[in-house]
């Protein structure tokens, strides 16, 4: 999902909070991603990324004073790195790699936009006073990439578990649980 459906959620499902709720937000990788099918097809031309950077930050803004008008606390993570090679390969199943490639002008900006948009995540944080959860400094104090599937981007069952064991140590540290 994107923060635009993100904030679909907040509005459809969560209703006022008694002030011991805690939302964590986990939004960008999607946002950053392109329709790679266009790029593809057309790799000299401008391609907009799902929600741009500007936007991502002003929706997620927004999300954060929703869901604090409703009596949450929020909690911003940043995102786990990807693996631009093998990510790659998989957006381009099916497409013409070499147009992307040309579009991209090397295959480690997949990981560097990502990689921006994380830090967008930690600055909205920082700017509206939320704590921070950073998956992305816990991923990358391991060998982050064999926990990741083919694809690049998405944690094996092992990674799932290596990120939620971080997760509830943080949690349980900022919750004094």
């Amino acid at each position: 999902a994107t923060i635009a459906g993100g904030i679909q959620t907040i509005e459809r499902f969560l209703p006022e909070c008694d002030g011991s709720t805690l939302v964590v937000l986990e939004y960008g990788g999607n946002d950053c991603n392109y329709n790679w099918k266009a790029v593809s097809e057309n790799p000299e031309g401008s391609h907009s990324c799902a929600v741009p950077p500007e936007e991502y930050v002003n929706l997620m803004k927004k999300a954060i004073g929703m869901l604090k008008s409703r009596g949450s606390s929020v909690m911003i993570s940043t995102l786990a790195p990807i693996h631009s090679e093998p990510f790659l390969d998989f957006i381009s199943q099916g497409l013409s790699k070499r147009g992307i490639l040309r579009w991209l002008g090397k295959v480690e900006r997949l990981g560097q936009w990502q990689a921006y948009y994380s830090e967008l995540a930690q600055k909205v944080a920082q700017g509206l006073d939320c704590p921070l959860l950073p998956l992305r400094k816990a991923a990358m104090a391991v060998d982050w990439e064999k926990f990741l599937c083919a694809d690049g981007i998405h944690p094996t069952e092992e990674g799932h578990r290596v990120l939620n064991a971080f997760a509830v140590r943080e949690l349980t540290s900022f919750c004094c649980i």
